[in-house]
Parts: structure tokens; C-alpha cells; sequence
């Protein structure tokens, strides 16, 4: 089963633009249940749609999150970015209270930091080859390349 490349058609644009996201929960606790990360994915699907976004994938680590967004060429990541960290941030806290307030304090779950990465999909490439991060976004096991470049100062 491949992957879905859907190309965005506008007046003026073409674009098929894909944003991987890393979220941390305040001071890196361990606060992510089955039961809370079912609910965030959720959260965020919806928040995406407002935008005119789609969440495409979205896995946990113990203490932190990857999504994986693809959006329209309009919107300014960061724009996204506020909004799926602010809802999600308010909705956890208000349905999962006692059990956050465990880890978290202050009224915060989301650490204010964020990491974004620009990547094209790529079905075709394998697993494991130069500038490939495999990710699991997904039960089929999609690949993604990065478009990542290095110039002469190292800088990438």
C-alpha cells in the first residue's frame, strides 16, 4: 500500500507541502497514556481540519510526540503550530485533570519549543538509506526522506 501524494491545486500554486512536527510535554515528563495520546491524535485531527490541514501521521515516543502535517501553502506553519499546541494543551488538561496535574503544574503541557522539519514523501526509497528517517507514521511502514542539504560550512 502506497502513499497518498495528494497535489494541492490552487489559482496560482501547485504545492504538496508536509511539516514534521516533535511536541514535548512541559519538563519531559512522562505523562502520555494510550488513553491521552487516542485522545491528542483526535484533538489534533480536528484542529487540522479547521486549517485546512491534515494530520497524515502521528506517533509517541515516552516523552515526546512526532505529527506529521501536511497544510495548504496560505498558512504559515507556526500559525498551525499555535493552535494544535493550544487546543490540544486545553482539552487534555480539562479531561485528563488529575492525572496531568501529576506530572505537569502551572497550567502548562505543552513545552513552549517546538521542532519542524521539512520532508518530501517518498514511497519508493528504502528504509535505512542516506537521509531517510523512519518513522513509523503509520501500520505500513511509510518512509520518510528528508530534503535536508549541507553547505560547505556544515551548516545544514
Amino acid at each position: 500500500m502506497g502513499i497518498r501524494l495528494d497535489i494541492r491545486r490552487g489559482r496560482n500554486v501547485v504545492s504538496t507541502l508536509h511539516a514534521h512536527l516533535v511536541f514535548t510535554p512541559k519538563y519531559r515528563r512522562g505523562v502520555f497514556t494510550g488513553e491521552l495520546l487516542r485522545r491528542c491524535e483526535e484533538t489534533l485531527i480536528e484542529v487540522c481540519d479547521s486549517f485546512g490541514a491534515e494530520l497524515v501521521g502521528f506517533t509517541d515516543e515516552h516523552d515526546h510526540v512526532h505529527l506529521l502535517v501536511r497544510y495548504p501553502p496560505k498558512v504559515a506553519l507556526s500559525t498551525p503550530v499555535n493552535s494544535l499546541k493550544g487546543v490540544s494543551a486545553r482539552l487534555l488538561r480539562k479531561e485528563y485533570g488529575p492525572h496531568v496535574r501529576k506530572y505537569l503544574w502551572d497550567g502548562h503541557f505543552w513545552s513552549p519549543s517546538y521542532c519542524a522539519g521539512r520532508f518530501t514523501l517518498n514511497a519508493c526509497r528504502s528504509p535505512g538509506g542516506p537521509g531517510d528517517l523512519a518513522v513509523p507514521f503509520s501500520k505500513t511502514s511509510t518512509v520518510l526522506a528528508s530534503s535536508r542539504t549541507t553547505s560547505s560550512s556544515g551548516w545544514k
